[in-house]
Formats: C-alpha cells, structure tokens, sequence
C-alpha cells in the first residue's frame, strides 16, 4: 500500500479510531473517597452511550482505510454520507454521556447534571440483585431530583419488547411523554430538538436579537449610573425624552427596553456599561 497518498484527514479518521478503540479499554470513571480511589466502568459499562459510539467511531476508521486500500469502492456506496452520520452519531452520543447524563461513584447518581436523556430499546438489561437495570436506577434517581427527561423509545410497538421494559415505558409514559424513533436520523432529529428546547427554557440560547438579549453574568452593578443620567440629560433636551431628570437609571433602562427581566441586555453593556470588553470584547457600537 502507498501511503503517500493517504491525506492529513485519513490519518485523523484511522488515528482517531485506532486511538478510541485503546480508549475503549480504559476505565471512563475514578471514584476517591476517604483516601482511597478505584476505577471501572469504561467504553462496555454504557451500551447506547458508550459500545454504540465506540463501535461507529472504529467503523468510520475502517471504512476510510479500506477505500484507501481500494476493497471498498468508492461508488458502492455513499461513504463520505455515512461516514459523516456515524462520526455525528457518536459525537452526540457521547456528549449525552459526558456532560448531560454522567454516573458517579460507579453506581447510578446523576449528580449535578442538568438532565437526563433515556434511550429505550428491546431489551430491559443487566438486572441488579433487586432485579432493577441501570436505566431503570437512572430514570427513577432522575425523578426524585426533578431532572429534566427526555425519553426516546425505539420502534412504533412494544409488543416485542422485555416485558420488564414495557412496564418501564408504560410507567414513564404516566409522567412525561415519550418520543419514538425508528430510524438513526429520527433518533438525532428527535435529541436535538428536545436538546434545544431545553436550552431556550434555560434561557442558555435565545432567537432574538443579539442587542436585545440578555448579557450572561452581567448584573445592575455593572453598569455606570453616572452614564445614564448623562444620557437622560441629553435626551431630554435634545429629542424631548419624555422622563424627567431625576428618574432612576432602572426606571430609564426598562423605558429603553434595555432589560430582560430585569438584567442587562447586551445593548445596555455596550451603551452604559462600566467595563463593556469584559462581557463583549469583540462587539462594538
């Protein structure tokens, strides 16, 4: 094989997956406490959210090393196209484990994590000495702390479906709703909208206007209430501003929709902020 014609981007594909798949085998959690540490839990402890990503992201470095060993041809198949949906599949399955749904202490405690996100299959899974499964821990421990759920379940039916698994779905179709997928691109659709929405609820991104939305971290403090008398002044004498000199700066920011539920927005940083570049440094007026 001449590997001169192997590009910087199929070394990253091959490299990538050569180094997930030695990853895989290593333990993903360490657990301290009181002197002492342990480590388990790796790539195998986590089906959807750890064999399922670690599995595409080796296949994607397989396929790129066999069309460029020429078994695969490259007109068989779209393979850049499916390529690109593993890599995307991995990547969210493993954000979902990583940041929104993490397990400590090698048991099933979610933390400080802001939500939990459950993907349902056919099989209910390993069962404890309670006969409860660690989706089933998750989901209930979820519960209890008021988490935010998303709950996936795969296929139309659950006819076929672990019966443990169909009480599962049966009792969290009582107090949520429940999405289904069938397809790898419905399931990615599905996590990226509820994804997003919890977002916009928690006010972490917003579709309205970049001067009109809130300045993150930016309080009342921040801005110089010298600045906006100064202005008051000016307004009034030369465009007959219609509040009086002695009203508060809170009272003429809300008059200039310049607070978001009684934040800053970004326009009030910029205008009257005391140190602007500290919350914008790249935005000017």
């Amino acid at each position: 094989m001449d590997f001169s014609k192997f590009k910087t981007s199929d070394w990253m594909k091959i490299g990538g997956a050569l180094g997930f798949l030695i990853f895989g085998f290593f333990p993903w959690i360490k657990v301290s406490a009181f002197g002492f540490s342990d480590s388990g839990e790796n790539v195998f402890s986590f089906f959807f959210t750890g064999t399922i990503p670690w599995l595409l992201i080796i296949a994607v470095g397989v396929i790129s090393f066999l069309l460029l060993q020429g078994t695969l041809k490259p007109g068989q198949l779209p393979w850049p196209l499916i390529m690109l949906g593993a890599s995307g599949l991995a990547a969210l399955l493993l954000l979902i484990r990583l940041i929104f749904n993490p397990i400590d202490d090698g048991g099933f405690d979610l933390g400080d994590s802001g939500i939990d996100v459950g993907l349902f299959g056919d099989e209910y899974g390993f069962e404890d000495a309670e006969g409860v499964s660690p989706t089933q821990h998750e989901f209930a421990r979820a519960s209890e702390r008021h988490k935010p759920r998303l709950v996936f379940v795969k296929g139309a039916s659950d006819a076929d479906k672990h019966p443990k698994m169909q009480a599962l779905i049966r009792q969290v179709g009582n107090e949520l709703i429940r999405r289904r997928f069938v397809t790898t691109a419905e399931l990615l659709a599905g996590v990226y909208a509820a994804l997003v929405r919890v977002l916009e609820e928690r006010k972490l991104i917003r579709f309205t206007p970049f001067d009109a939305t809130f300045c993150r971290n930016a309080t009342l403090d921040d801005l110089d209430a010298d600045r906006v008398s100064r202005f008051l002044g000016l307004a009034r004498r030369g465009h007959s501003f219609p509040l009086p000199e002695n009203t508060p700066p809170v009272e003429v920011l809300t008059h200039l929709n310049l607070l978001d539920e009684g934040r800053p927005t970004h326009a009030a940083v910029l205008l009257f902020g005391k140190a602007p570049q500290r919350f914008l440094p790249t935005s000017e007026v």
